[in-house]
């Protein structure tokens, strides 16, 4: 199966030098590890990957990452408007999150509830930028339509939940 030679960055392109392989019995391969090399290089990450770590089809960015989520999701990238918030989160948490209005005038909502993060570019974790930081998660058609309007009228922001 496919490792990590080393501790690699959330949404970095893998390349020869990222990755090995090691010689496991067929009974200790975990579901979608990937078995040749060649299968990850050119992939990127779909978050960090620690020194070691087996690598499966869904630790890549790619439709795979959606495998067990459900078939009416997509991945959407969504950017919250504070960096911090982000150093929390982890790919597998389930978050709401809520849309408030720049201006004020109108009360906070949750725009996507329970929502399935799927991937923490590890940009999220050290910058900490005026815009803010970029997540992604599994959402539905509806939720999509919701975030994408909010994207360019209201500040983002995360719950995690339990």
């Amino acid at each position: 199966m496919v490792t990590a030679v080393r501790d690699i960055a959330g949404a970095t392109t893998l390349g020869p030098n990222d990755v090995t392989t090691i010689e496991i019995t067929p009974d200790a391969l975990p579901a979608g590890a990937l078995t040749t090399t060649s299968d990850v290089h050119g992939q990127r990450a779909a978050g960090p990957i620690r020194a070691g770590e087996v690598i499966t089809d869904v630790r890549l960015v790619g439709s795979a990452l959606l495998d067990g989520w459900g078939a009416d999701l997509a991945a959407v990238p969504v950017r919250i408007a504070d960096p911090g918030a982000a150093q929390l989160v982890r790919p597998g948490d389930v978050i709401d999150i809520v849309a408030t209005d720049m201006s004020g005038a109108v009360s906070a909502s949750v725009l996507a509830a329970q929502v399935p993060v799927l991937a923490v570019p590890e940009d999220a974790k050290t910058s900490f930028a005026a815009d803010g930081a970029l997540l992604v998660v599994a959402a539905t058609p509806d939720q999509i339509r919701g975030l994408a309007n909010a994207a360019v009228t209201s500040r983002l922001s995360i719950a995690l939940r339990h």
